[in-house]
């Protein structure tokens, strides 16, 4: 823009936007020099109520309800003291509802990374599998792609169902449908986080077989704790023979035993109930009857790069080769139905709350519409002065978007607040059915933006129908009326 029109059009219209709508929004107590104790008393209140909660132990719900108590009523206070009374009750409305949408964003997303993290923990990221049953090569696929700069570690797995033979406490046995994986120990230490699943954090307990010892077993503590079976007592597994017999299934079911020394916690409800570890020499044995794998597991640096990634090894896999050979997947397509349960509360309880959002904006239509009155006087002045119909305008739209601005700004300050409490509280859940003992709590940039964008962009809107009344304002039967 050229230095003369900004100097000669920008400079005079924010000049008379800013004095115009400050006249309009804010009280004459805004010069008085005790309303610097009202932010001092507010600020006071919500540090002592921040002080208190954390002596007397309110490490919950309470502490977070207090906390977010206080600064309400202090941003109550301080804008009930600054900007006329209907501005303040919408601008206070604003900040309720996006706050809520920040918490509840904060949660949600937390719960979603949480969930991706732990399945994490078993499945890795992205899956390369084979078609056919004769994925022998799985060493070298691992260590091609442990290579890649985008993955952090490779391990071959094995994968399949096998009954679960254990004696009960009244020497009874009991059976359950159990899901078997074999892994290579060494490799799959390399997974961030696998060992953590393990109560004793050791990956030699999955020990192989050998003349004088049996295989190594992690049962689901779930499942292990239904059976009444603890560390150093033995189970036996009872695999299928179709999956390694006659394709008519007629095959004998192959049956081994396997002494408990570690038990499994993933966090995941499901998998604790059905899930048990083995070496993967002993999946080979007592799945296929051969050495193959069911697959190999990329744990990626970025998860969020998974289908790239997949869509990248498929290509280089199967370059040059007539028939698809390799097919991979990622933890994306695998969790869908969860993530999708996840993201489906977050929209409908984010739409609930946003409600909050809509009426304060309806507010704000009454409180345009009851300040265009106090100031039709005003505006009529403003009118014989010169000022066109979009100048008019372009005042009523600014001061909705103040409201919306300031609305959002504290709204995503008290929003931010309250999510950091609740994460530094550590607010307890209900494990058994969630597989969490705390409230995971995480907030990203885009809980912030979307929120405060929409919001902003709906005070604008709902501000259009006063802004246009008051162009419509005639400048001199109201200033003469005024006169008379």
């Amino acid at each position: 823009m050229p230095a003369s029109l900004k100097r000669e059009f920008v400079g005079p219209c924010t000049t008379f936007l800013t004095l115009t709508v400050s006249r309009m929004i804010f009280t004459t107590a805004w010069e008085a020099p005790r309303g610097w104790l009202w932010i001092s008393v507010g600020s006071g209140a919500a540090w002592t109520a921040v002080l208190a909660a954390h002596l007397l132990g309110w490490h919950h719900v309470a502490a977070v309800a207090l906390i977010g108590l206080t600064g309400v009523v202090a941003l109550a206070a301080v804008l009930f003291r600054y900007l006329m009374p209907s501005l303040a009750v919408s601008v206070l409305g604003v900040v309720l509802g996006v706050a809520s949408l920040v918490c509840v964003a904060a949660v949600t997303t937390g719960f979603e990374s949480e969930l991706t993290r732990r399945l994490a923990r078993v499945h890795a990221h992205v899956l390369i599998t084979k078609y056919g049953l004769d994925f022998e090569e799985y060493d070298a696929v691992a260590d091609r792609w442990i290579a890649d700069p985008e993955v952090r570690a490779a391990s071959p797995f094995t994968f399949g169902s096998a009954v679960l033979l254990a004696e009960t406490f009244d020497g009874a046995p009991r059976t359950t449908v159990v899901l078997v994986k074999g892994l290579d120990p060494l490799r799959a230490a390399g997974i961030e986080g696998f060992t953590q699943i393990l109560r004793l954090g050791d990956p030699a307990a999955l020990r192989p077989a050998n003349p004088t010892a049996a295989p190594g077993i992690a049962l689901g503590y779930r499942l292990a704790r239904r059976h009444g079976v603890h560390v150093g007592e033995f189970v036996r597994l009872v695999a299928p023979g179709a999956l390694s017999g006659p394709a008519d299934g007629s095959g004998a079911p192959k049956m081994a035993e396997f002494l408990v020394t570690d038990l499994v916690d993933t966090g995941v409800l499901e998998l604790d109930e059905r899930l048990a570890l083995v070496h993967l020499t002993a999946g080979q044995a007592l799945l296929f009857g051969r050495r193959r794998v069911t697959g190999v597991e990329l744990e990626l640096v970025a998860p969020e790069s998974a289908p790239g990634v997949a869509a990248r090894i498929e290509a280089k896999l199967n370059e040059g080769r007539r028939l698809r050979l390799y097919r991979t997947s990622h933890w994306q397509q695998q969790n869908s139905s969860a993530l999708a349960v996840i993201r489906q509360v977050r929209a409908y309880v984010s739409l609930i709350l946003g409600l909050m959002v809509l009426v304060a904006a309806s507010s704000l239509v009454v409180a345009m519409l009851f300040l265009l009155r106090r100031k039709r006087h005003d505006t009529a002045v403003l009118r014989c002065l010169g000022a066109t119909s979009w100048m008019i305008f372009a005042v009523y739209e600014c001061i909705g978007l103040f409201v919306g601005s300031v609305g959002v700004a504290l709204g995503c300050g008290l929003g931010t607040l309250l999510a950091a409490v609740l994460g530094a509280t550590r607010v307890p859940v209900f494990a058994e059915a969630y597989g969490l003992g705390e409230l995971p709590v995480r907030l990203v940039a885009g809980d912030l933006v979307l929120p405060a964008l929409l919001t902003v962009l709906l005070c604008l809107l709902v501000t259009a129908p006063a802004a246009r009344s008051a162009c419509r304002v005639p400048p001199l039967r109201i200033f003469v009326g005024g006169v008379s």
